[in-house]
């Protein structure tokens, strides 16, 4: 269909156009525009090759250069060319979108006549760091970035304050979290301070957060989850907020998946504030750690969760408007009167040590998750409670 739309839009500029100028043009008179190009990928920017053909204009003034990409609705000036003897021109760009060029010739009278060309771009649908950018944000910010792209991170240390909006992408750790870790840039002054991560789309899998610490009590110490962002199988330590949500602050259709969540500190919600949500947590570890839940939370699911050692688990403003909140198949220090009895699990989780917080073999955890094929483990087996259960684990 875009092919379609754009030999569609060369025909209309084509066709339309009517001979501007006070001579008569012969056979040899023709104008006609040529794009070529070799690009296979884009990073960080590519060359289009313009080519036109000699013509011949009384009073010539200059060529005027513009392109158009798919979704543009006004064409892009490029340069203007006073040289009548210049036939070609490269032109840099630094998107991956399909573009129509076009290239005007104009007398001393501003008549104009166009000629047009179309040419397609192949997509760049991965980013790799530092590769092709050294930092994430700059990458993520990429005209090049689009919906539905990856963006792979290599093994190292990241010191950057991450803003994921507007976006559907996946930023994904190529090592997982014990080798790839994202902590704010450091400074010593205290009003600077800064959370990890805010997210308002896509995903983010595979890191060690540490360190955020956000200035004036700002909520989230390491992560700020809004709209319908997603973390999924990240280490969530030494953060912390002095106000609420020390390890996350999640709100609207956030969502939390095979998380371990620990030692991070806050006035409320010292693992996760749960403020005004409906999203999905699933399959983490918050150990050491409590959720706090405020506002009105109706359709939230907490589910398959480890919650323990942290006593109260689960703290609310007000239980009793929180009818619309679904706990089950987790294990927690006590049952906190929601859900069902027979779901809940008032136990040791039996931990092989409180680094990596995987399970023992006699642990009341494995095979005790939600039993519908949708939280099935990958191995296929029941859903093992904590963040190495369900088919998201890549611990």
């Amino acid at each position: 269909m875009r092919h379609i739309t754009l030999l569609s839009m060369v025909l209309f500029f084509t066709t339309s156009c009517e001979w501007p100028f006070n001579t008569t043009p012969s056979e040899d008179d023709i104008f006609k525009l040529t794009v070529n190009h070799n690009i296979t990928r884009i990073m960080p920017s590519a060359e289009i090759d313009l080519t036109w053909n000699e013509i011949t204009v009384e009073n010539f003034k200059s060529f005027k250069i513009e392109r158009l990409r798919t979704n543009d609705t006004t064409w892009t000036p490029i340069i203007n060319l006073t040289d009548p003897f210049q036939l070609s021109y490269t032109d840099t760009i630094g998107d991956d979108e399909d573009l129509i060029y076009r290239i005007g010739i104009i007398d001393l009278e501003d008549n104009i006549l166009w000629a047009t060309a179309s040419t397609s771009i192949p997509r760049t649908t991965s980013i790799f760091i530092p590769d092709d950018f050294e930092t994430i944000q700059p990458a993520f910010n990429s005209e090049l970035t689009d919906d539905g792209d990856t963006i792979i991170v290599n093994a190292g240390i990241y010191q950057e304050t991450l803003g994921i909006a507007g976006k559907d992408v996946l930023i994904i750790s190529s090592a997982g979290f014990k080798w790839t870790t994202l902590m704010p840039t450091y400074t010593e002054d205290p009003t600077k301070q800064q959370r990890v991560l805010n997210i308002s789309s896509g995903i983010l899998q595979g890191f060690t957060i540490e360190n955020g610490k956000p200035s004036f009590g700002a909520p989230g110490g390491g992560i700020f989850i809004s709209q319908n962002g997603t973390v999924q199988n990240c280490y969530i330590t030494a953060n912390e907020s002095q106000g609420n949500g020390g390890g996350v602050f999640i709100t609207n259709d956030g969502n939390l998946y095979n998380n371990i969540i620990s030692r991070n500190r806050a006035s409320f919600g010292s693992g996760i504030c749960i403020s005004s949500a409906h999203g999905e947590i699933i399959n983490n570890a918050i150990v050491g750690n409590d959720i706090f839940v405020n506002g009105d939370c109706t359709g939230l699911l907490l589910r398959n969760n480890i919650i323990y050692n942290s006593y109260p688990d689960i703290s609310f403003t007000d239980q009793s408007s929180q009818a619309g909140v679904t706990v089950d198949y987790s294990l927690l220090d006590t049952d906190i009167g929601i859900g069902s009895d027979i779901n809940i699990i008032a136990a040791d989780p039996e931990f092989l040590d409180y680094v990596d917080f995987k399970l023992s073999p006699t642990s009341p955890c494995i095979d005790a998750g939600h039993p519908d094929a949708q939280y099935l483990d990958r191995d296929g087996s029941r859903n093992d409670i904590g963040s190495y259960g369900g088919p998201r684990s890549r611990f």
